[in-house]
């Protein structure tokens, strides 16, 4: 079974002994994607932009591909929808 991008970063991090603060410079959005990946935590990030992915990446040493490989993260749909005439 997958696991979210959230519990894969919690799971990651602690491994490393890195804080939330050492993998992004905004603590409290990696606690919400962190609490995501958690049905019993109202309020979390289940789905979180790939820039965002790519500078936890970055910070965990390792690539974007790697962060997100085996987990349930899919690329949010662009905000912008082309209009039909």
């Amino acid at each position: 079974m997958k696991e979210t991008i959230g519990e894969k970063i919690f799971r990651i991090r602690n491994k490393m002994g890195l804080n939330q603060s050492n993998i992004h410079h905004n603590q409290a959005q990696i606690s919400l994607i962190e609490k995501g990946g958690d049905v019993n935590k109202a309020g979390g990030i289940v789905n979180p932009d790939e820039n965002t992915l790519r500078i936890i990446a970055e910070n965990m040493d390792m690539t974007f591909e790697e962060l997100i490989d085996e987990t349930t993260w899919v690329k949010p749909e662009s905000t912008l929808k082309s209009k039909e005439i």
